[in-house]
C-alpha cells in the first residue's frame, strides 16, 4: 500500500550530546583547526561538482581567530568532534529506515528526500541560553539529578547529558562551507539547503547526478502532490487553505528544467529575493545588496551601484510580497535585536578563569 513517512531529526544541533563510543571516531579529526578544514571542504565539494571553482571561499568570519592563535584548542576540536558523531548517528537510523525499505523489497519504487535544516547554526550558548533567549525549555538536571553545564564553557568538554554546548560561530562558519553567514541570515550561507532525491524507479537523470537548477522547500509539498495524484486543498474544516507556493520537482528529476520563478526570504528583519541569476539580501538594518549568483554565488561582489534600477525592481517586489504575506517590522516589540557579539573564548588574551562555571 502506498505510504508517507516524515521523519525529522533534532540532532545534529544543540545541544552537543552523544555516545562517547560515537565521539571517538573524531577526536582526532579536528584538531587541524577551521582554517584548513574549510580549505579542504571546498576543495573537495569543487572535485565533487558541487560548485564551480569560480565560487571562492568565503573569508573566515572576523570575530574568529586563525586556528593557530585559538586560545582553546582540544575544547575546540572536541565540539566539532562531537557534531561530527551527531551526524553519523543520525545517519545510522535513517539507514534503519533504508533497511527496511530493502528488507519488504519497497525500496526501488519510493522516493527519499533528505534534506537539511537551513545554514549552520552559529548560535552561542551563554547562561542561561543561546542568544540571550529564555532558558525554560532547557533542562537544568540530567534524569538521574546531577546539574546540566549550560554554555559554552571551554573548562567543561561538550558530549555528555549533563553538558549543554554549541558548535558556535568558529565551527557554524566551517559548515556553511564555502558560502557566509549562517541560519537566520539570508545570504547563502543562511538560506542553502542540500537535498538528495533517490528513486530508481522515478529518477532518471542516473546516480550521482547533480543538478544546479533553483529549488526552494516550498517545493516538497507540490512534488508529492503531484506523484499521488492529489489535488490541493481549497477548503478545510469549512475554513479557505492558504494558497500552495512552489512548484513540483517532478521535472527535474528527469533532467528537464523548470520555469524561473521569484522566490522571497524574511527572518528577523534579513530579507532577500532572488530572480533568476540575481539575487538582492540585506542583512539587518543594512541596505540591499546586489548579486550575481551565477557568477557569484559565495557573494564576494556587491553590484548593487552599477544596476541601480534591478536594485529598485527587486526591492519594490520584495515590498508587495512582504505585505501579502504580512512580514511584520523587526525587531518585534519587545524584542531586541539578537546579533552574537565576541565571545570570550575566542579571545587569547581573556583568562579562562574569567568566565569558567565554578
Amino acid at each position: 500500500k502506498p505510504f508517507f513517512v516524515y521523519t525529522a531529526f533534532t540532532s545534529p544541533h544543540w545541544p552537543l550530546q552523544v555516545a562517547e563510543s560515537d565521539i571517538a571516531k573524531y577526536e582526532e579529526r579536528y584538531k587541524v583547526g577551521w582554517d584548513q578544514i574549510r580549505a579542504d571542504r571546498h576543495k573537495r565539494q569543487i572535485q565533487l561538482g558541487l560548485l564551480p571553482e569560480k565560487w571562492a571561499l568565503s573569508e573566515r568570519d572576523q570575530r574568529v581567530p586563525p586556528w593557530e592563535l585559538a586560545a582553546y584548542k582540544d575544547w575546540e576540536a572536541r565540539r566539532m568532534a562531537v557534531y561530527a558523531a551527531q551526524i553519523e548517528c543520525m545517519d545510522r537510523n535513517i539507514g534503519k529506515i533504508i533497511s527496511k525499505l530493502q528488507e519488504t523489497g519497497a525500496d526501488q519504487n519510493t522516493l527519499i528526500l533528505f534534506m537539511s535544516d537551513n545554514g549552520g547554526n552559529l548560535e552561542e550558548m551563554h547562561d542561561p541560553g543561546p542568544l540571550g533567549t529564555s532558558a525554560l525549555f532547557m533542562p537544568h538536571e540530567t534524569k538521574d539529578g546531577r546539574l546540566v553545564h549550560m554554555g559554552n564553557l571551554p573548562s567543561i568538554m561538550p558530549g555528555g547529558e549533563d553538558t549543554y554546548q554549541s558548535i558556535g560561530i568558529p565551527w557554524g562558519n566551517v559548515a556553511n562551507t564555502p558560502f557566509r553567514m549562517y541560519k537566520h541570515y539570508t545570504q547563502e550561507g543562511g538560506i542553502s539547503t542540500p537535498l538528495i532525491a533517490h528513486w530508481p524507479e522515478g529518477v532518471r537523470m542516473g546516480k550521482g547526478a547533480i543538478t544546479h537548477q533553483v529549488g526552494h522547500e516550498t517545493d516538497i509539498m507540490p512534488t508529492l502532490l503531484d506523484l499521488a495524484g492529489i489535488s490541493y486543498p481549497k477548503m478545510r474544516e469549512e475554513q479557505s487553505v492558504p494558497n500552495m507556493v512552489g512548484s513540483t520537482l517532478v521535472p527535474v528529476f528527469s533532467g528537464k528544467p523548470r520555469k524561473d520563478r521569484t522566490i522571497f526570504w524574511e527572518h528577523e528583519g534579513n530579507s532577500a529575493v532572488r530572480m533568476g541569476k540575481w539575487k538582492l539580501v540585506s542583512k539587518y538594518p543594512n541596505y540591499w545588496q546586489l548579486y550575481d549568483i551565477e557568477a557569484d554565488r559565495t557573494e564576494f561582489h556587491d553590484l548593487a551601484d552599477e544596476y541601480p534600477e534591478r536594485v529598485r525592481q527587486m526591492a519594490a517586489a520584495y515590498e508587495e510580497w512582504a505585505k501579502q504575506v504580512g512580514v511584520e517590522a523587526w525587531p518585534l516589540p519587545g524584542l531586541a535585536n539578537a546579533e552574537p557579539g565576541l565571545m570570550p573564548y575566542l579571545r587569547r588574551d581573556n583568562q579562562l578563569e574569567k568566565y569558567s562555571r565554578t
